[in-house]
């Protein structure tokens, strides 16, 4: 979901890099209204590299 902060910036410590956001993407009970979608992705090239860090 775009508006969770918390989940984002998770995923971005861990090597995730945000994509692209699709408007409208699924309707959201919580509020009544379609909400957009933020998409991350994580290459496994990156994670390769990331590993290593996370690990020690």
């Amino acid at each position: 979901m775009i508006d969770n902060n918390r989940a984002q910036q998770l995923y971005e410590k861990l090597g995730f890099r945000k994509i692209g956001i699709i408007r409208d993407a699924y309707f959201d009970g919580r509020c009544g209204k379609f909400t957009d979608a933020m998409y991350m992705d994580l290459l496994k090239k990156d994670w390769d590299i990331l590993k290593d860090k996370i690990l020690k």
